[in-house]
């Protein structure tokens, strides 16, 4: 068991230091999407594999570790939260592809 939780944090501290790498590029634009030089796309992909990797560990530790139900059902809101997180980048980067080919195929009728 303290193998399992150490592997747990290890993955837990991973995905954080993932998410945290990805903010940081952010703020050192000036947390301006559309800043010069600045990957939105790059930024909106990297959100998503961050916070589906988070939730990933929460969904195995609450499946696979003996817990109270208090505790199941916080570890069920922190997986929700971050796959509620991925879900609405995943829906930016739709758009935003969805724009660049709106945008291109304008470019390509002139």
């Amino acid at each position: 068991m303290d193998r399992m939780l150490q592997d747990f944090d290890a993955r837990f501290r991973a995905a954080e230091d993932r998410l945290r790498g990805v903010r940081d590029r952010f703020a050192a634009v000036g947390f301006d999407l559309y800043a010069e030089g600045f990957d939105r796309v790059a930024y909106y992909r990297d959100v998503v594999g961050a916070e589906t990797a988070l939730a990933e560990v929460f969904a195995e530790a609450r499946m696979s570790v003996r817990v109270g139900d208090i505790v199941w059902s916080a570890l069920y809101d922190a997986e929700r939260l971050h796959l509620d997180y991925a879900d609405e980048y995943r829906r930016l980067l739709a758009a935003s592809d969805t724009a660049a080919v709106g945008t291109a195929s304008v470019l390509v009728g002139r």
